[in-house]
């Protein structure tokens, strides 16, 4: 870098912001070395190239963290540095956070503090922080300090480079880059981590608690695909993530010279002519959960009304079908599960939760939200194709039946107890709720 001047800098007419960080997101420095394509602009990082990478959050209470840079500077050996130090205080200590702080303790890494102006910038890029000191302190009295501070330093070149400036959340216009919180379960951490553009603070707290309400209730573990189309955004195909497996089985959009709808928080729709959401998911070669004489598909719908001829998912292959419509001219529900012999539910609605069930051959029970009819038959077979939803995949002749309505959530595994559904259908109405667009009443 050369030492010519680009600009002065004049006093500012108010003085605004306040000092101190409130947030420090940690990396490995040797992952952040690997990082290549960086480009800069202005005394901002612009772009992190595309190698996946993931910051580890730290939240702190207001006035304890701070970072300081001092230079050193030896005209006699015309040298110059600067040392950087980031301190940080986090208060009542539990025991799932000992692997962790025992680990800053003993890494070297890159660090990027959050001011309360929202600013991001970037320290230990040439040669990555260590920690250098702190404390773990319990006082004595009722009021007196109990918490653990970590000072953390290291060498630079340069002063902290800014990061671009964010729209909603940290690092959401950096695509390569996953933000890791203690606030998420494990399984909602992958399914955020595969998202290119993240939901809002809100919205994915709301799908935190959504997943950790099916885990608990032993749902999760049954559940081979599980989409939810009522994503915050589609703009990279986020309502196509299969959330029991991200990457595998995600599914994906066929237009077919037709359109679907996308909503926000809402879902996708059908054109009841062309398009339609293959799964790619065949229950036959694909399956973890889904068998024979146990399985389940259900959804969450949120267009009423009678529907000719209309199947909002399924898969026909021979005998072998399994399918599911919501609300026929006669105001049936129409389904079947790994059989060839539709069940005829009368049904008031086609709003909300709905789920076909075979708990063994030949028990099948379907579920108008928590209204449970049973309508046994023997099952046949598990078809071998892939499932489409928003109409049904006819094995050799492909979309029929297709659908219109707007659907917020799919998803297929084994079967699943009654009590189980109606966890289901509290949990993901729940969900719909937080956003405002639950239609159970």
């Amino acid at each position: 870098m050369t030492c010519d001047l680009t600009n002065g800098r004049l006093l500012g007419a108010c003085q605004t912001g306040r000092a101190g960080i409130k947030t420090i997101f940690f990396t490995k420095y040797n992952d952040f070395a690997s990082l290549t394509g960086i480009v800069e602009s202005g005394g901002e990082i612009t772009d992190l190239g595309a190698v996946p990478i993931n910051l580890f959050q730290f939240d702190m209470v207001d006035n304890v963290g701070s970072f300081e840079e001092t230079p050193t500077v030896s005209k006699e050996n015309g040298t110059s540095f600067l040392t950087q130090t980031i301190t940080m205080t986090l208060f009542h200590v539990k025991p799932a956070d000992l692997a962790n702080l025992n680990s800053l303790k003993k890494g070297r890494w890159v660090i990027w503090t959050l001011d309360f102006q929202n600013k991001i910038r970037l320290f230990g890029r040439d040669r990555g922080l260590v920690a250098s000191g702190g404390s773990d302190v319990s006082g004595a009295t009722a009021t007196d300090k109990k918490g653990l501070d970590l000072v953390l330093t290291g060498t630079n070149n340069d002063l902290a480079i800014f990061m671009d400036d964010y729209t909603s959340t940290p690092f959401d216009n950096f695509s390569n880059v996953s933000v890791v919180s203690e606030d998420y379960s494990p399984e909602y951490q992958v399914v955020y981590n595969a998202m290119t553009n993240k939901p809002s603070a809100d919205v994915a707290a709301a799908q935190d608690i959504l997943v950790r309400a099916l885990v608990a209730d032993g749902i999760w573990a049954k559940l081979d695909v599980f989409y939810v189309f009522a994503q915050e955004s589609n703009a990279a195909s986020e309502a196509l993530i299969n959330w029991i497996n991200p990457g595998t089985n995600n599914a994906t959009i066929v237009l077919g010279g037709g359109s679907m709808p996308f909503v926000s928080l809402e879902g996708l729709a059908g054109d009841a002519a062309n398009s339609y959401v293959n799964s790619n998911y065949n229950p036959s070669t694909d399956a973890t959960n889904y068998a024979q004489d146990s399985a389940s598909i259900g959804l969450y719908s949120r267009t009423d009304g009678q529907k000719a001829s209309t199947i909002e998912a399924g898969l026909n292959d021979a005998d072998n079908d399994v399918q599911i419509g919501l609300r026929s001219t006669t105001d049936s529900m129409i389904s079947r599960v790994n059989d060839n012999d539709s069940a005829v539910i009368s049904v008031t609605s086609a709003l909300g939760f709905r789920a076909s069930v075979r708990e063994n051959s030949p028990t099948r029970y379907f579920y108008e939200n928590k209204t449970q009819t049973q309508d046994d038959a023997g099952s046949d077979g598990v078809g071998n194709g892939d499932v489409y939803i928003f109409g049904i995949n006819t094995i050799g002749s492909g979309l029929a039946q297709p659908s219109n309505r707007q659907l917020s959530m799919f998803f297929m595994g084994g079967a699943l107890t009654a009590a189980e559904c109606g966890d289901f259908q509290d949990a993901f109405e729940a969900y719909m709720d937080s956003n405002s667009k639950g239609v159970i009443t």
